[in-house]
């Protein structure tokens, strides 16, 4: 095959195939960097959950500020004040907005608002419900994938 690629080839069976070009490159490693970040919530988060089941709260809440500075550059506290604006701007890179990345985020707040819950400390709980809730929305509205149960509870 001659020229230039323009990111779908076929090859002599005339079968689609991809290619790597100068404008797919960096969208795959925007994808993959997003993806790790995605992981590493995913990870922390389960990591809480079972700290939590082991009564270590102060130990899992500590881990989860950690993550969330890490892969948004904000403190969990601020994170907690955030506007819905800030929050598309943390769930956002050079591609565009991550719904997946709004998700894994949201999932954590609302980790966050049950620790905070169960701590009774109702008013740092709610912030984060709310934050979480406007995230799932985010990510809703630009085609993300959620489980059934956020659905419903944003219908609702």
């Amino acid at each position: 095959m001659g020229g230039t690629c323009t990111g779908v080839c076929r090859n002599s069976s005339a079968q689609v195939v991809g290619c790597i070009n100068a404008r797919t490159w960096p969208i795959l490693i925007e994808r993959d960097f997003i993806l790790r970040q995605v992981h590493q919530l995913a990870h922390a988060l389960a990591r809480v959950i079972s700290l939590d089941a082991a009564r270590r709260h102060t130990e899992g809440q500590e881990m989860l500020s950690l993550v969330v500075q890490d892969i948004t550059g904000v403190d969990l506290l601020r994170l907690r004040e955030s506007s819905r604006a800030e929050l598309r701007t943390l769930c956002s890179r050079d591609g565009g907005f991550s719904p997946d990345l709004a998700v894994a985020l949201a999932d954590v707040l609302m980790e966050d608002s049950r620790f905070h819950h169960s701590s009774g400390n109702q008013r740092t709980s709610d912030a984060s419900r709310r934050r979480s809730l406007w995230l799932y929305e985010l990510a809703r509205d630009e085609g993300g994938t959620l489980p059934m149960d956020i659905l419903q509870m944003l219908s609702g």
